[in-house]
Protein backbone atom coordinates (compact mmCIF):
# COMPACT_ATOMS: atom_id res chain seq x y z
CA UNK A 1 0.00 0.00 0.00
CA UNK A 2 1.39 3.38 -0.97
CA UNK A 3 0.80 6.85 0.41
CA UNK A 4 -1.24 9.48 -1.38
CA UNK A 5 1.81 11.77 -1.71
CA UNK A 6 3.41 11.01 -5.07
CA UNK A 7 7.19 11.36 -5.25
CA UNK A 8 7.34 13.39 -8.52
CA UNK A 9 5.02 15.99 -6.95
CA UNK A 10 7.59 16.93 -4.30
CA UNK A 11 9.90 19.86 -5.05
CA UNK A 12 13.40 18.83 -6.11
CA UNK A 13 14.94 20.60 -3.10
CA UNK A 14 13.16 18.41 -0.55
CA UNK A 15 13.71 15.27 -2.67
CA UNK A 16 17.43 16.01 -2.89
CA UNK A 17 17.59 16.49 0.87
CA UNK A 18 15.86 13.13 1.35
CA UNK A 19 18.38 11.47 -0.96
CA UNK A 20 21.30 12.88 1.05
CA UNK A 21 19.70 11.74 4.32
CA UNK A 22 19.22 8.24 2.91
CA UNK A 23 22.88 8.12 1.87
CA UNK A 24 23.94 9.36 5.30
CA UNK A 25 21.90 6.56 6.91
CA UNK A 26 24.15 4.16 4.98
CA UNK A 27 27.28 6.01 6.12
CA UNK A 28 27.85 7.61 2.71
CA UNK A 29 28.39 11.32 2.09
CA UNK A 30 28.41 12.93 -1.35
CA UNK A 31 32.13 13.69 -1.00
CA UNK A 32 32.98 10.11 0.01
CA UNK A 33 30.86 8.83 -2.88
CA UNK A 34 32.84 11.04 -5.26
CA UNK A 35 36.12 9.65 -3.93
CA UNK A 36 35.06 6.01 -4.10
CA UNK A 37 33.48 6.27 -7.55
CA UNK A 38 35.90 8.69 -9.18
CA UNK A 39 32.97 10.86 -10.33
CA UNK A 40 33.65 14.49 -9.44
CA UNK A 41 31.04 17.05 -8.43
CA UNK A 42 28.33 14.59 -7.43
CA UNK A 43 26.75 17.27 -5.24
CA UNK A 44 25.76 19.21 -8.35
CA UNK A 45 23.26 16.49 -9.29
CA UNK A 46 20.82 18.22 -6.97
CA UNK A 47 20.28 21.09 -9.39
CA UNK A 48 21.24 19.73 -12.83
CA UNK A 49 21.04 16.61 -14.94
CA UNK A 50 24.29 14.72 -14.29
CA UNK A 51 23.92 11.09 -15.49
CA UNK A 52 27.23 9.80 -14.12
CA UNK A 53 26.50 11.17 -10.64
CA UNK A 54 22.89 9.98 -10.73
CA UNK A 55 24.07 6.47 -11.57
CA UNK A 56 26.43 6.36 -8.57
CA UNK A 57 23.77 7.72 -6.20
CA UNK A 58 21.17 5.23 -7.43
CA UNK A 59 23.66 2.38 -7.15
CA UNK A 60 24.47 3.36 -3.55
CA UNK A 61 20.78 3.36 -2.62
CA UNK A 62 19.96 0.19 -4.53
CA UNK A 63 17.41 1.69 -6.94
CA UNK A 64 17.33 2.82 -10.56
CA UNK A 65 18.25 6.33 -11.69
CA UNK A 66 14.71 6.83 -12.98
CA UNK A 67 13.27 6.05 -9.55
CA UNK A 68 15.23 8.89 -7.93
CA UNK A 69 15.13 11.34 -10.85
CA UNK A 70 12.01 10.39 -12.88
CA UNK A 71 11.73 13.67 -14.80
CA UNK A 72 15.29 13.25 -16.12
CA UNK A 73 14.58 9.81 -17.62
CA UNK A 74 11.02 10.23 -18.97
CA UNK A 75 9.72 7.69 -16.46
CA UNK A 76 5.97 7.03 -16.27
CA UNK A 77 5.28 6.97 -12.56
CA UNK A 78 3.33 4.01 -11.13
CA UNK A 79 2.50 2.31 -7.82
CA UNK A 80 5.46 -0.04 -8.06
CA UNK A 81 7.92 2.85 -8.31
CA UNK A 82 6.07 4.68 -5.53
CA UNK A 83 6.39 1.69 -3.20
CA UNK A 84 10.11 1.40 -4.03
CA UNK A 85 10.85 5.06 -3.33
CA UNK A 86 8.85 4.99 -0.08
CA UNK A 87 11.02 2.14 1.20
CA UNK A 88 14.16 4.01 0.08
CA UNK A 89 13.22 7.48 1.37
CA UNK A 90 10.65 6.73 4.10
CA UNK A 91 10.99 9.98 6.04
CA UNK A 92 10.04 12.02 2.99
CA UNK A 93 6.56 10.52 3.33
CA UNK A 94 6.39 10.62 7.12
CA UNK A 95 6.92 6.85 7.34
CA UNK A 96 8.83 5.15 10.19
CA UNK A 97 12.54 4.43 9.80
CA UNK A 98 13.86 1.00 10.71
CA UNK A 99 17.46 2.03 11.47
CA UNK A 100 18.24 5.23 13.42
CA UNK A 101 20.31 7.50 11.17
CA UNK A 102 22.30 8.84 14.11
CA UNK A 103 23.63 5.44 15.15
CA UNK A 104 26.26 5.50 12.41
CA UNK A 105 27.54 8.87 13.61
CA UNK A 106 27.69 7.68 17.22
CA UNK A 107 29.60 4.55 16.25
CA UNK A 108 32.04 6.56 14.13
CA UNK A 109 32.59 9.06 16.94
CA UNK A 110 33.36 6.27 19.43
CA UNK A 111 35.79 4.76 16.95
CA UNK A 112 37.81 7.97 16.46
CA UNK A 113 37.57 9.56 19.92
CA UNK A 114 40.45 7.42 21.15
CA UNK A 115 42.61 8.12 18.09
CA UNK A 116 44.17 11.61 18.35
CA UNK A 117 44.71 13.45 15.08
CA UNK A 118 48.04 15.11 14.34
CA UNK A 119 47.51 18.86 14.84
CA UNK A 120 50.95 19.91 13.59
CA UNK A 121 49.53 21.42 10.40
CA UNK A 122 46.55 23.14 12.08
CA UNK A 123 46.51 26.88 11.16
CA UNK A 124 46.13 29.32 14.05
CA UNK A 125 44.16 31.91 12.09
CA UNK A 126 40.57 31.82 10.84
CA UNK A 127 39.07 30.91 8.42
CA UNK A 128 42.01 28.65 7.51
CA UNK A 129 41.68 26.78 10.83
CA UNK A 130 37.99 25.98 10.28
CA UNK A 131 38.68 24.84 6.71
CA UNK A 132 41.40 22.51 8.02
CA UNK A 133 39.06 21.09 10.68
CA UNK A 134 36.28 20.40 8.17
CA UNK A 135 38.71 18.57 5.89
CA UNK A 136 40.00 16.53 8.83
CA UNK A 137 36.48 15.52 9.82
CA UNK A 138 35.64 14.48 6.25
CA UNK A 139 38.83 12.45 6.02
CA UNK A 140 37.71 10.52 9.08
CA UNK A 141 34.41 9.72 7.37
CA UNK A 142 32.17 12.25 9.12
CA UNK A 143 29.34 13.96 7.28
CA UNK A 144 29.45 17.52 8.61
CA UNK A 145 25.70 17.91 9.02
CA UNK A 146 25.68 14.88 11.33
CA UNK A 147 27.62 16.85 13.97
CA UNK A 148 25.07 19.66 14.21
CA UNK A 149 22.16 17.21 13.92
CA UNK A 150 23.61 15.29 16.87
CA UNK A 151 23.38 18.46 18.97
CA UNK A 152 20.01 19.53 17.57
CA UNK A 153 21.33 22.78 16.09
CA UNK A 154 21.42 24.15 12.55
CA UNK A 155 24.12 23.20 10.05
CA UNK A 156 25.15 26.86 9.74
CA UNK A 157 26.48 26.76 13.33
CA UNK A 158 29.50 24.80 12.10
CA UNK A 159 30.20 27.38 9.39
CA UNK A 160 30.34 30.17 11.99
CA UNK A 161 32.50 28.24 14.48
CA UNK A 162 35.57 30.17 13.36
CA UNK A 163 34.15 33.47 14.63
CA UNK A 164 31.53 32.31 17.14
CA UNK A 165 32.27 30.31 20.26
CA UNK A 166 29.97 27.33 20.78
CA UNK A 167 31.32 25.22 23.62
CA UNK A 168 29.21 22.12 22.97
CA UNK A 169 30.04 22.07 19.25
CA UNK A 170 33.75 22.69 19.95
CA UNK A 171 33.79 19.74 22.35
CA UNK A 172 32.07 17.50 19.79
CA UNK A 173 34.46 18.46 16.98
CA UNK A 174 37.43 17.84 19.26
CA UNK A 175 36.05 14.47 20.37
CA UNK A 176 35.59 13.37 16.75
CA UNK A 177 39.25 14.23 16.17
CA UNK A 178 40.38 12.52 19.38
CA UNK A 179 41.82 15.63 21.08
CA UNK A 180 40.87 18.19 23.72
CA UNK A 181 39.09 21.36 22.48
CA UNK A 182 41.73 23.63 24.04
CA UNK A 183 44.31 22.05 21.73
CA UNK A 184 42.33 23.38 18.75
CA UNK A 185 41.16 26.72 20.20
CA UNK A 186 43.74 27.62 22.90
CA UNK A 187 42.55 31.24 23.00
CA UNK A 188 39.07 30.12 24.09
CA UNK A 189 40.17 28.13 27.18
CA UNK A 190 42.17 28.89 30.33
CA UNK A 191 45.19 26.96 31.59
CA UNK A 192 42.93 24.42 33.30
CA UNK A 193 41.02 23.71 30.09
CA UNK A 194 37.90 25.61 31.15
CA UNK A 195 36.03 27.80 28.64
CA UNK A 196 36.87 31.47 29.11
CA UNK A 197 33.60 33.34 29.83
CA UNK A 198 32.32 35.47 27.00
CA UNK A 199 32.46 39.24 27.46
CA UNK A 200 29.07 40.71 26.70
CA UNK A 201 28.75 44.29 25.56
CA UNK A 202 26.20 46.54 27.21
CA UNK A 203 23.12 47.34 25.19
CA UNK A 204 22.97 50.97 24.15
CA UNK A 205 19.99 53.10 25.19
CA UNK A 206 18.66 55.41 27.91
CA UNK A 207 19.78 54.41 31.40
CA UNK A 208 16.25 54.77 32.76
CA UNK A 209 14.73 52.43 30.18
CA UNK A 210 12.72 49.62 31.75
CA UNK A 211 14.11 46.20 30.76
CA UNK A 212 11.82 44.22 28.49
CA UNK A 213 10.97 40.90 30.08
CA UNK A 214 10.72 38.09 27.53
CA UNK A 215 10.28 34.52 28.70
CA UNK A 216 11.79 31.69 26.73
CA UNK A 217 8.90 29.41 27.70
CA UNK A 218 5.86 31.31 26.46
CA UNK A 219 2.51 29.71 27.28
CA UNK A 220 0.36 32.75 26.54
CA UNK A 221 -0.39 31.35 23.07
CA UNK A 222 -0.53 27.72 24.15
CA UNK A 223 2.30 25.21 24.37
CA UNK A 224 4.95 25.38 21.61
CA UNK A 225 7.83 22.94 21.21
CA UNK A 226 11.13 23.45 19.31
CA UNK A 227 11.38 21.33 16.19
CA UNK A 228 14.83 20.15 17.25
CA UNK A 229 13.33 18.62 20.43
CA UNK A 230 10.79 16.64 18.40
CA UNK A 231 13.35 14.87 16.21
CA UNK A 232 13.05 11.08 16.47
CA UNK A 233 9.95 11.02 18.71
CA UNK A 234 7.04 8.70 17.83
CA UNK A 235 5.16 10.19 14.90
CA UNK A 236 8.13 12.43 14.04
CA UNK A 237 10.95 12.13 11.51
CA UNK A 238 14.61 11.89 12.53
CA UNK A 239 15.46 15.06 10.61
CA UNK A 240 14.32 18.66 11.24
CA UNK A 241 13.83 19.42 7.55
CA UNK A 242 11.36 16.54 7.13
CA UNK A 243 9.41 17.60 10.22
CA UNK A 244 9.16 21.20 8.98
CA UNK A 245 8.18 20.02 5.49
CA UNK A 246 5.44 17.82 6.91
CA UNK A 247 4.25 20.68 9.11
CA UNK A 248 3.83 22.94 6.05
CA UNK A 249 2.13 20.24 3.97
CA UNK A 250 -0.32 19.25 6.71
CA UNK A 251 -0.96 22.77 7.95
CA UNK A 252 0.50 22.48 11.45
CA UNK A 253 0.86 25.69 13.43
CA UNK A 254 4.46 26.89 13.26
CA UNK A 255 6.33 29.98 14.39
CA UNK A 256 9.90 31.18 14.87
CA UNK A 257 10.96 32.48 18.27
CA UNK A 258 14.48 33.45 19.31
CA UNK A 259 15.58 32.09 15.93
CA UNK A 260 14.16 28.64 16.75
CA UNK A 261 11.36 27.02 14.74
CA UNK A 262 8.55 25.81 16.99
CA UNK A 263 5.37 23.76 16.47
CA UNK A 264 2.17 24.12 18.49
CA UNK A 265 1.50 21.14 20.73
CA UNK A 266 -2.09 20.96 19.48
CA UNK A 267 -0.86 20.42 15.90
CA UNK A 268 1.25 17.37 16.72
CA UNK A 269 0.17 13.84 15.73
CA UNK A 270 -1.60 11.88 18.46
CA UNK A 271 1.32 9.45 18.76
CA UNK A 272 3.66 12.32 19.59
CA UNK A 273 1.24 13.87 22.09
CA UNK A 274 0.82 10.56 23.88
CA UNK A 275 4.57 10.05 24.07
CA UNK A 276 5.13 13.51 25.56
CA UNK A 277 2.27 13.29 28.07
CA UNK A 278 2.05 9.65 29.08
CA UNK A 279 4.84 8.43 31.41
CA UNK A 280 4.31 4.82 30.28
CA UNK A 281 5.25 5.88 26.73
CA UNK A 282 8.91 6.08 27.77
CA UNK A 283 10.78 2.97 26.69
CA UNK A 284 12.53 0.92 29.32
CA UNK A 285 15.77 1.30 27.39
CA UNK A 286 15.80 5.08 27.91
CA UNK A 287 17.82 6.10 30.96
CA UNK A 288 16.11 9.44 31.56
CA UNK A 289 16.41 10.93 35.02
CA UNK A 290 13.68 13.40 35.78
CA UNK A 291 13.46 15.65 38.85
CA UNK A 292 9.85 15.92 39.96
CA UNK A 293 8.17 18.48 42.16
CA UNK A 294 5.95 16.48 44.50
CA UNK A 295 2.85 17.83 46.22
CA UNK A 296 3.40 18.32 49.95
CA UNK A 297 -0.33 18.85 50.42
CA UNK A 298 -3.52 19.82 48.60
CA UNK A 299 -3.23 22.58 45.99
CA UNK A 300 -6.23 24.81 45.30
CA UNK A 301 -6.94 26.84 42.17
CA UNK A 302 -9.00 29.90 43.04
CA UNK A 303 -10.91 32.41 40.91
CA UNK A 304 -12.92 35.56 41.51
CA UNK A 305 -16.19 36.00 39.61
CA UNK A 306 -17.54 39.28 38.26
CA UNK A 307 -20.00 39.73 41.13
CA UNK A 308 -18.00 38.11 43.92
CA UNK A 309 -15.95 40.01 46.45
CA UNK A 310 -13.85 37.04 47.52
CA UNK A 311 -12.14 34.29 45.59
CA UNK A 312 -13.78 30.88 45.32
CA UNK A 313 -12.04 27.51 45.14
CA UNK A 314 -12.57 26.09 41.68
CA UNK A 315 -10.40 22.95 41.78
CA UNK A 316 -8.56 21.18 44.57
CA UNK A 317 -5.78 18.72 43.66
CA UNK A 318 -4.09 16.21 45.96
CA UNK A 319 -2.19 12.91 45.74
CA UNK A 320 -3.64 10.12 47.91
CA UNK A 321 -2.64 6.45 47.79
CA UNK A 322 -0.65 6.88 44.54
CA UNK A 323 -3.60 8.46 42.72
CA UNK A 324 -4.55 12.04 41.90
CA UNK A 325 -7.68 13.28 43.67
CA UNK A 326 -9.44 16.07 41.77
CA UNK A 327 -12.28 17.85 43.55
CA UNK A 328 -14.45 20.48 41.84
CA UNK A 329 -15.27 23.26 44.29
CA UNK A 330 -15.16 23.01 48.09
CA UNK A 331 -17.68 20.18 48.40
CA UNK A 332 -17.95 19.07 44.78
CA UNK A 333 -17.64 15.61 43.26
CA UNK A 334 -14.32 13.83 43.72
CA UNK A 335 -12.53 12.23 40.76
CA UNK A 336 -9.69 9.74 41.27
CA UNK A 337 -7.27 9.66 38.30
CA UNK A 338 -4.33 7.47 37.34
CA UNK A 339 -1.29 8.73 35.42
CA UNK A 340 -2.70 8.05 31.97
CA UNK A 341 -5.96 9.82 32.80
CA UNK A 342 -4.04 12.83 34.14
CA UNK A 343 -2.04 12.97 30.89
CA UNK A 344 -5.19 12.89 28.76
CA UNK A 345 -6.78 15.59 30.91
CA UNK A 346 -3.67 17.77 30.62
CA UNK A 347 -3.72 17.45 26.82
CA UNK A 348 -7.42 18.36 26.71
CA UNK A 349 -6.88 21.42 28.95
CA UNK A 350 -3.97 22.64 26.82
CA UNK A 351 -5.99 22.26 23.61
CA UNK A 352 -9.02 23.98 25.14
CA UNK A 353 -6.94 26.88 26.50
CA UNK A 354 -5.88 27.81 22.97
CA UNK A 355 -9.51 28.66 22.17
CA UNK A 356 -9.67 31.24 24.98
CA UNK A 357 -9.30 34.83 23.68
CA UNK A 358 -6.27 36.79 24.92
Amino acid sequence: MTTKDKYPDFQMAIRWHAIKVALLAKGISLSSLSKSSGVTGIASAGNRNYPAAQTEIAKALGVSEGTLFPERYDVVWNDELQAKIESTLPELFGLPVTVPARQLFTDLMKKHSGSPIDLEGLPIEEPARLTWLKAALRNRGFVLISLTSHLGIRRSALDTLGSTRLDNLQQLVARCLGVRPEKIWPERYDVLGRPIPKVRSRAKGPENREPQVVYRLDLTKGLWLPVRDLVGLPGMATDETFIEHRAHVQGWQMRQRFGVNEIAFGSLPEATKQYLLTPTALGAEESIVRSRRRLSGPVSVEATGKHEAASVTVVKVDVVDKAVHLQMGVEGDLAVLNREQVSLLAAALIDASQEIPD
